[in-house]
């Protein structure tokens, strides 16, 4: 069955066309773009003018994708941003002028779907912890005792970056604080016995591609690995340089560089608290996982 499966986040846009056979997902074609809708929904809590704007726009792109790929179901889920946004009825009108049919989901089901969304491809183990570092919050999810266990933490990228850091260079004051409170979220969660952390998600999509040295490409981050030593020489790196010298480093996706530098701390300090010292990329995330439900076998 082929199907279109959306991911609305806080940060970026996705939407996967893909044909769904048992529990595989097959990508025929992957979109993104970075719409940064929960732009100052932390401060104000509500969606911005300019942000509503820019997802409409997005939407009706794939919706054009969608129509040349003739989908038999389609699907979007939003997330972080449009929880907290008071006025996330405006995100939903949009899609329904869109016959796009568009789900608010709380971030336990959002993990769901990305630990499926993992599996979907060749990879079936099990054994791991599922990471997926968004714009307003980060899930973990992994398989004990015959069931998927989440937990969702109000710990993204965009939502740090605005209330805790700058988007220059940060004082060894500012960033000693964020440790401190990066540490105090990630006390709320387990620790479970699992042989492997695995992240998705644009953070470690672009980490990946700024290690390789080469010119930012998604596609070539799949199942490649980032040691914390990585994680802590990028670290590093961003926290020294300004805005504009992070959007020319090699493998970097300019639109989100402003964000990199807490996406980088959240990701190496998440594998440190689990007690590895690498982790694996996947670019199988929430549209992947929700692919496999349209397809009727999660």
């Amino acid at each position: 069955m082929k199907v279109a499966a959306m991911d609305l986040g806080t940060n970026s846009f996705l939407c996967l066309i893909a044909e769904v056979c048992g529990e595989e997902v097959i990508p025929v074609e992957d979109h993104i773009e970075i719409v940064r809708l929960g732009e100052n929904v932390q401060r104000t809590g509500a969606f911005s003018k300019g942000a509503l704007e820019r997802a409409e726009a997005c939407l009706k792109n794939f919706k054009k994708q969608i129509e040349q790929a003739s989908v038999e179901k389609i699907a979007a889920v939003a997330t972080s941003a449009a929880r907290d946004a008071s006025n996330g009825a405006e995100l939903l009108k949009i899609g329904q002028n869109l016959s796009i049919p568009i789900d608010i989901i709380e971030g336990e089901k959002e993990a769901e779907y990305t630990f499926n969304g993992v599996l979907s491809g060749k990879n079936k183990n099990k054994e791991i912890v599922v990471v997926d570092i968004g714009g307003g919050s980060t899930e973990f999810a992994y398989y004990e005792k015959k069931q998927i266990r989440v937990t969702s933490l109000n710990l993204g990228c965009v939502r740090h970056t605005e209330k805790y850091l700058d988007v220059e260079k940060n004082s060894a004051e500012q960033l000693k604080k964020f440790y401190e409170i990066v540490q105090e979220e990630l006390a709320r969660i387990e620790t479970p016995k699992v042989k492997e952390v695995v992240a998705v998600a644009g953070t470690p999509t672009t980490l990946a591609c700024v290690k390789r040295g080469k010119p930012f490409d998604p596609s070539w981050a799949e199942d490649s690995e980032l040691t914390v030593k990585d994680l802590r020489e990028m670290e590093k790196q961003f926290a020294s340089t300004s805005l504009e010298e992070r959007k020319r480093i090699l493998g970097m996706e300019p639109k989100r560089a402003d964000v990199i530098l807490s996406g980088t701390i959240i990701l190496r300090m998440v594998t440190e608290k689990f007690g590895f010292r690498s982790v694996r990329v996947s670019t199988r995330g929430v549209r992947y996982g929700l692919a496999l439900a349209q397809g009727g076998t999660k």
